[in-house]
């Protein structure tokens, strides 16, 4: 599978003691970062739910400014459209969000940003995702 990256804030906990006396650690990955399962100490069903709901997705997370208020998918589109309308040309684009616009343009319903094999969940959170650690609730 490609290189993931996540595409919102994910927090999750990893236990470094035993299952008597558990030690949790936290886990915060911040939006751009690559991310793996393992990182996160998630189960199946967690990871499963990350990918799905678009948290975690293979297209790089797009280089916005920091005062842009919408999400990273809308800029994207925004950036699609300014550069057909002829309004940004190609080289105001950095190489990762140049693909990355090609992708949500040519995307109808944006799975092209998904991981290969994954369905879109009917209702993505933009918020951060809570995510279950393998092996227990914290």
């Amino acid at each position: 599978m490609a290189d993931l990256v996540a595409w919102s804030s994910i927090k999750s906990a990893k236990n470094n003691g035993t299952e008597k006396e558990p030690e949790w650690k936290e886990i915060i990955v911040k939006p751009g970062e690559s991310v793996t399962q393992d990182a996160l100490a998630l189960d199946d069903e967690g990871w499963k739910q990350l990918l799905e709901s678009g948290s975690v997705r293979t297209m790089p997370y797009p280089e916005m400014p920091e005062t842009y208020q919408d999400s990273p998918v809308q800029f994207m589109r925004e950036q699609a459209r300014k550069a057909a309308e002829g309004i940004m040309d190609d080289a105001s684009m950095s190489e990762e969000n140049m693909a990355a616009v090609m992708a949500a343009n040519s995307a109808e319903t944006g799975t092209a940003l998904l991981p290969e094999g994954v369905e879109p969940a009917t209702t993505p959170s933009p918020e951060a995702t809570p995510a279950k650690p393998a092996g227990g609730d914290k």
